[in-house]
């Protein structure tokens, strides 16, 4: 199962596989300021991986919930060379990163694919004292979290609906038609009653 933590693990590996150019990969604690970068021992080009939050989405029928987290990739530069050169450089490294971010779970189950949302160049004065160009990169992926109610092996349902796409999910709940239900031991509701019988196919 995919968690917040386990996402952002699971990006710096696939960062530091997709960017073998790069002086540190690692996972960070929040944002940056001016006076961080002058005094960090990171080296440089890094990518330095946080989690910046969680918002739920909404719960699913086999009693998990679906949450929807937000990560930073920092993508960093520093020399003593000029301004432009850095930046380009940093901004270069953003654009990877974009590349293997975009689309992927990360080997992780329970996770929809991650969906970069925007790129910032983080230019501020105190940065370019200390020879530093950053860019940020941020994205968003939902994770299903929580115990799968069905995952025990021999779980049964009290009763399945079919819905035909694209009037699915909860705004078509009463469009979705019976065709099981537990009281029935055969496995379907009897079609006396509303439900299909399946070796007459639905």
């Amino acid at each position: 199962m995919a968690t917040p933590i386990g996402i952002q693990k699971a990006a710096v590996e696939a960062l530091t596989t997709a960017l073998p150019g790069l002086g540190t990969c690692a996972l960070y604690a929040g944002e940056f300021s001016g006076g961080e970068i002058s005094r960090s021992s990171v080296t440089a080009p890094a990518a330095l991986v946080a989690c910046l939050g969680v918002t739920r989405e909404g719960a699913v029928e086999c009693g998990q919930a679906d949450w929807r987290c937000r990560f930073t990739v920092y993508c960093m530069t520093r020399h003593a060379g000029g301004r432009s050169p850095r930046a380009a450089e940093a901004l270069e490294l953003a654009e990877s990163a974009v590349a293997a971010i975009e689309g992927n779970r990360f080997g992780l189950t329970g996770l929809f694919p991650a969906q970069v949302v925007r790129m910032d160049n983080l230019y501020a004065e105190s940065f370019d004292r200390a020879g530093v160009a950053l860019w940020a990169v941020t994205w968003e992926q939902v994770a299903r979290l929580g115990a799968d109610e069905w995952a025990a092996e021999g779980t049964r349902p009290e009763s399945l609906y079919v819905g035909i796409a694209p009037e699915v999910g909860l705004p078509h709940k009463d469009d979705y038609e019976l065709v099981y239900a537990e009281e029935h031991p055969d496995g379907y509701e009897d079609p006396e009653e509303g439900g299909v019988d399946p070796e007459e196919g639905a």
